[in-house]
């Protein structure tokens, strides 16, 4: 074409890569997919027009940004991508926007048989519809709701603060030492990104505090002994009642023979390994980046933009 264009970041991830917003990342890869294909031909069409560079440019980009916001979701941490879930929606949509813009403008500037293959592209692109999956947002619910009690001074209890982060973990699947160790690697591979600014400093202190939740209660989240309460801050119940969907009275050989309750599947021994994997962890409680130095979360705001 004659001009220096930028090419599209990286390749598309695996879709078993995706930690979480899986249904919106598995959406937007089939997006990129079908445009990353029509690229080369629409760069063969050669359409020279400062508005055909212009609008070339843009598609790359659109690309671009998509492909980071799914590499985001495959690397990122689960807790702060779940609590940004509703930043997460935009940058998807906002995406799949710029790619219907700017194939729009490429369709009026290329030849007919090149201009009906990107018609159908658009017509991919116009029905496709993002949302957050229930489980994540319920997650997001539950780690805002811990935040906002530091945020205006009023320190939770600690049951309260127990329940709300196991709420949050089992809803992300964080429920075993690997998966607990994942999360806690990839929230100190983010604070270690992070520069000086004001804004990365309000996103360094949610981390911390995300991480300072996981250090205090990771044993009793690794052990996966999360139980069920109602969701006091939500109009949502967390409970699933599996005892309404059956028909009649459960035999009793399903019934633990202490408790006489309807068991829901076998109980896990955690022993002493886990003591050794704990000191393996390398905590962050007594550091200068912990919660105990978040006294500034008062003022603290979300971000806008988790990328």
């Amino acid at each position: 074409m004659g001009t220096d264009v930028t090419e599209a970041v990286e390749k598309l991830p695996s879709i078993c890569d995706i930690k979480v917003h899986s249904i919106m990342c598995i959406e937007l890869i089939k997006l990129v997919d079908r445009v990353d294909k029509i690229i080369p031909e629409i760069e063969s069409a050669k359409p020279r027009c400062s508005s055909g560079i212009e609008s070339l440019c843009l598609l790359i980009c659109g690309i671009d940004k998509a492909k980071l916001l799914i590499r985001d979701c495959c690397q990122s941490s689960k807790l702060y991508m779940a609590l940004t879930g509703n930043t997460v929606l935009s940058r998807c949509k906002r995406s799949k926007n710029l790619l219907e813009q700017s194939l729009s403008r490429i369709q009026n500037m290329v030849p007919v048989m090149l201009a009906s293959k990107i018609s159908k592209i658009m017509g991919k692109l116009r029905v496709v519809e993002f949302s957050l999956n229930p489980s994540e947002e319920e997650a997001g619910k539950a780690i805002r709701s811990l935040l906002d009690g530091y945020r205006t001074g009023n320190h939770l209890e600690k049951e309260y603060e127990n329940e709300r982060i196991q709420i949050a973990a089992q809803k992300l699947k964080i429920t075993s030492s690997k998966a607990l160790l994942i999360e806690q690697r990839s929230i100190k591979k983010l604070i270690a990104q992070l520069d000086e600014g004001t804004n990365k400093q309000q996103k360094k202190q949610i981390l911390s505090f995300l991480l300072h939740l996981l250090n205090k209660y990771g044993k009793s989240i690794a052990s996966n002994k999360v139980e069920n309460h109602d969701y006091k801050s939500q109009t949502v119940d967390f409970r699933v009642d599996r005892e309404k969907d059956m028909l009649g009275t459960p035999p009793e050989e399903l019934k633990c023979f202490i408790p006489q309750k309807l068991e829901c599947g076998p109980d896990v021994i955690h022993s002493n390994p886990f003591i050794q994997f704990y000191n393996d962890v390398n905590t962050w409680e007594e550091s200068s980046s912990s919660v105990n130095s978040l006294s500034s979360m008062r003022s603290l705001q979300l971000p806008d933009d988790c990328s």
